[in-house]
């Protein structure tokens, strides 16, 4: 919808054939999974952060959790959790791409809504490195991708990837993951918040939903 306004009032004609993509946080993180090594106090900046000591998560792949992708967002579409992750309203992204181009490590990512199932981690760190600094990091385990029917999951240095092209949306991936850092947006639920005692948001937040509304 939002899009199609933008679109409106630019005078320039929507694509409606071409597949629309949101962002999404590919971090799951947050102030109670992830370590950090000292308390920040500088520029409320990611970009300024990751130049002083590489910032103060523990993990070098994990979100900052500083807002530059909030700051970069034109249509309000992103906000910043009391968990100190974005978070991102599907309803409001336009898809513009700024929020990416804003994030000094590459977790802000589009995607495709079909594209629902993801690994929420950007580490290739090996899984004792990964379990000292976050909780719900991917270990590079490989379960996920040797238990997958469709041969969508590989390994790529320690990380696994999901082929969405391949991707059926079985569940079995999210349901073997020890991490529990696999889920699949398209059963998020957005009106529940996540509790500290769930183990994903898939099962955190059961149901239909359409917006990031936690990571």
């Amino acid at each position: 919808p939002v899009a199609a306004r933008v679109a409106e009032i630019m005078g320039v004609k929507l694509d409606s054939s071409a597949e629309p993509k949101y962002a999404r946080v590919m971090c799951l993180g947050d102030r109670a999974r992830a370590v950090e090594l000292f308390e920040y106090r500088g520029i409320r900046d990611c970009r300024a952060a990751q130049l002083v000591g590489g910032g103060a998560k523990g993990c070098t792949y994990g979100c900052l959790g500083l807002g530059s992708c909030v700051n970069a967002c034109q249509f309000g579409a992103m906000s910043m959790g009391d968990d100190g992750l974005p978070k991102v309203d599907d309803d409001l992204c336009t898809g513009c791409g700024k929020c990416v181009a804003a994030c000094p490590r590459g977790i802000v990512q589009l995607r495709a809504k079909k594209d629902s199932v993801n690994v929420m981690c950007q580490s290739h760190a090996r899984g004792p490195e990964v379990k000292k600094v976050c909780s719900i990091g991917c270990i590079g385990c490989g379960i996920c991708a040797k238990n997958c029917p469709e041969k969508a999951i590989t390994m790529v240095d320690s990380l696994a990837v999901i082929d969405n092209s391949k991707c059926t949306r079985c569940g079995i991936c999210i349901a073997k993951c020890p991490a529990k850092c696999i889920i699949d947006y398209a059963k998020i639920e957005p009106a529940l918040p996540v509790g500290a005692g769930c183990e994903n948001l898939a099962s955190c937040r059961g149901g239909e939903g359409g917006s990031q509304a936690a990571s």
